[in-house]
């Protein structure tokens, strides 16, 4: 077989063997990941490219070599190399058809090693500019792979990248205006909490906190502002948390957010502050409580009463004071006066639309709101500036007033329906508390005193308006 022949051999069984086999094995790479993302990154790769070109032009050179077309013109000392040419040329397209196909094997066997994968892909998106940034999203869909097989190792790998892809962009944020999460961070924690939601195996659950829980979202930092994407997220995920009863998920959800009020509006709450970020952090979590009385989570409630992660106990999302709990009363009553959305559309119940959303959420928040009433009276004081019975103080502003005398008799009716719901009682372990309550002899009962405060509001409504 003369040199020609051997060529021309190689080319033939690159193209005729190999080529096929390559195509079968990037094909199976979308099934290996369940990826059609992966299958795009390997054949945007330029080893694949130049691959693709080599063999093309080793098969136009290979045909014209075969043609062995005589010399049309002498020239001269040329014409040796020229008659020549054909075979140099063949050696060069077979050289370099072989060498990229090595090069492009190598380039697939890291796309079928999962950790060599990620190692280069993480690599690869710290120099990807674009809006889309493709390997951000192979990354995304081999955590979620990662979750669905329940591989830890995978999983922690990739748990330490985009935590760090996460804090950048909070970074970010800091200093933005108006501050937004793109679509790509959205999708990573709507697609991991899909998957979580269906995930029993606690090899993969340190992920809960950080994706259903909202640790990536909000992150640990001091000061970072809170896009409203991030409470829709959240409120996502509290949704489906419930409808495939998942409480670790809920609880995952309040501990984070337990720790992050603690870091940014308890610890430094005389550091300018901003009280109307505060005031909407916790909005979204009496909106919580409305929703767990809602699904009827009596259990889930008693928990997030007694988490605690200090002594004494501090109960970062809960009210210490009856006008905490006023304040909030007329925040959802009256949305615009603080120039929110609708109710309605912000806390939306599964299944819910429209007037009725905003009816139910109103309805069961206040009723969470009487329940928080209620649990004034069971807190202990650790300190002697602590008074969770102290009266109410008077809103200085006549239109607070007005509000706080219409709505305050329909919360104390929601007070008198949770007193009289045993099973929700039963759950909390108040029993005790609500004999007590309901003794005609205490002066500090729930009637009582709010009886007394609408007193002192129209008073006081009253001797304002005549000065």
């Amino acid at each position: 077989m003369n040199q020609e022949a051997i060529l021309i051999s190689f080319i033939v069984a690159i193209l005729g063997i190999a080529y096929p086999i390559l195509l079968q094995v990037i094909t199976r790479l979308d099934e290996k990941y369940n990826s059609t993302i992966i299958l795009d990154l390997i054949k945007s790769e330029k080893e694949w490219k130049i691959f693709k070109l080599t063999l093309f032009s080793a098969l136009i050179i290979t045909g014209i070599h075969l043609l062995k077309r005589p010399l049309i013109y002498d020239f001269g000392i040329f014409n040796t190399l020229i008659s020549h040419s054909g075979i140099i040329l063949l050696y060069v397209s077979t050289g370099l058809l072989i060498t990229s196909y090595i090069f492009f094997v190598h380039k697939t066997i890291i796309y079928y090693h999962p950790q060599e994968l990620v190692k280069y892909l993480i690599e690869k998106s710290k120099h990807n500019n674009t809006t889309e940034n493709k390997p951000i999203q192979g990354l995304t869909d081999i955590l979620m792979l990662a979750i669905k097989t329940a591989d830890a190792k995978i999983a922690r790998e990739l748990t330490k990248f985009f935590t760090s892809y996460f804090s950048n962009k909070r970074d970010e944020l800091a200093n933005s205006e108006n501050p937004y999460w793109d679509k790509t961070y959205i999708q990573i924690i709507r697609r991991g909490t899909e998957e979580l939601l269906n995930q029993k195996s606690k090899r993969v659950s340190y992920l809960n906190r950080n994706i259903v829980g909202g640790l990536w979202l909000l992150g640990t930092e001091k000061g970072n502002k809170i896009p409203e994407e991030t409470y829709q997220i959240l409120w996502e995920n509290l949704i489906n948390s419930i409808e495939y009863d998942r409480p670790d998920f809920v609880m995952k959800i309040w501990q984070n957010s337990h720790d992050y009020y603690r870091n940014n509006f308890y610890e430094f709450q005389n550091d300018n502050v901003d009280l109307e970020e505060r005031n909407r952090f916790l909005e979204f979590h009496y909106a919580m409580g409305g929703l767990l009385l809602f699904s009827k989570k009596y259990k889930l409630i008693n928990s997030i009463f007694n988490y605690i992660t200090n002594l004494p106990p501090k109960y970062f999302l809960l009210p210490d004071t009856f006008n905490e709990i006023f304040y909030f009363l007329i925040r959802f009553r009256e949305p615009e006066y603080y120039n929110n959305t609708f109710i309605g559309v912000r806390y939306q119940y599964s299944g819910s639309q429209g007037l009725d959303s905003e009816f139910l959420i109103k309805k069961h928040t206040q009723l969470y709101l009487g329940l928080l009433f209620i649990r004034q009276y069971s807190l202990h004081k650790y300190y002697t500036f602590e008074a969770p019975l102290a009266e109410p103080s008077i809103p200085p502003e006549q239109k607070d007033k007005k509000l706080l005398i219409e709505y305050i008799p329909q919360l104390k009716n929601f007070i008198n329906e949770i007193m009289n719901d045993k099973e929700l009682i039963i759950s909390l372990e108040w029993e005790k508390l609500i004999t007590y309550l309901n003794e005609d002899s205490n002066d500090k009962s729930p009637s009582k005193l709010i009886n007394n405060y609408i007193q002192k509001l129209e008073q006081s409504l009253e001797e304002t308006e005549i000065t």
